[in-house]
């Protein structure tokens, strides 16, 4: 009488996530034993230890091990039931894709159902939130380049989504000096901001039209005088400052103490 071989799985259930690698296996090796697997979706195999199987809904089920030993006794069945959850499904991104320097960038994913939300930045660092929508304040040049996202639902990871490139263009320098300040009546003054290429100048105050280049010369009327600059890329900034304008000294008389000759 010969005792029949043991079929000792490596697991009786393995839970998974849809997209990841499980191994089914046995720890009963010895010379002369043949092994028959099968399973979900015709899966068979004569090796203790297949490779490796990416889990999927259709490969979720039960697998069946059958050893055989050298003197052809067949052992009882062991199993392993494999518990495959879907993954979510790839999300897709979408953006606001070009922002200013101190804008907000928006991201936003199509999917509302998951549980968390993996926005993953240029550096590949990873932003988690609770919704589908994340807003990035106060923009800057650093947080421009290639975004992209997945999600996670009952634990399970979808597929990394598509790229979405951010573009920071930087603001301007508004300021402007005034000279001289306090100014004269009947006396030019010097308006003079940066001298940038592909700007557009826009001057106001309360003295006539100001001409829209970098160093207009006004004549000056008391109050306060603004500028905004725009950039080809729509980027703006603005500032303004008062200007003091003093009246010309007024001549009421002209008086003569010189000898007669």
């Amino acid at each position: 009488v010969f005792t029949s071989p043991l079929a000792i799985t490596f697991n009786d259930t393995i839970k998974i996530c849809e997209g990841v690698l499980f191994t089914l296996g046995t720890n009963n090796l010895g010379s002369g034993y043949t092994y028959n697997w099968s399973g979900p979706d015709g899966f068979s195999s004569t090796s203790p230890n297949p490779p490796s199987i990416v889990a999927s809904p259709y490969n979720s089920g039960t697998y069946t091990l059958l050893v055989t030993s050298p003197n052809g006794c067949v052992s009882n069945p062991g199993y392993t039931t494999v518990v495959v959850t879907p993954r979510p499904e790839k999300p897709i991104l979408s953006s606001n894709g070009f922002v200013c320097v101190g804008d907000s960038i928006v991201l936003i994913c199509n999917i509302t159902n998951a549980d968390t939300y993996h926005w993953i930045r240029p550096d590949f660092t990873e932003i988690v939130t609770l919704t589908p929508k994340l807003t990035i304040f106060n923009a800057k040049v650093s947080d421009a380049g290639t975004w992209s996202m997945y999600v996670v639902r009952n634990g399970c990871k979808s597929e990394t989504s598509n790229s979405a490139i951010i573009n920071v263009g930087p603001k301007p320098d508004a300021t402007f000096s005034v000279n001289p300040n306090p100014g004269c009546t009947n006396s030019l003054i010097q308006l003079t901001a940066g001298n940038f290429q592909n700007v557009t100048y826009i001057w106001s105050g309360p003295t006539a039209q100001i001409s829209p280049i970098y160093n207009p010369q006004v004549n000056p009327v008391q109050g306060t005088y603004s500028l905004i600059i725009i950039t080809s890329s729509g980027c703006s900034n603005f500032s303004s400052q008062f200007i003091a304008v003093k009246p010309a000294p007024e001549i009421l008389s002209i008086t003569d103490n010189a000898l007669n000759c």
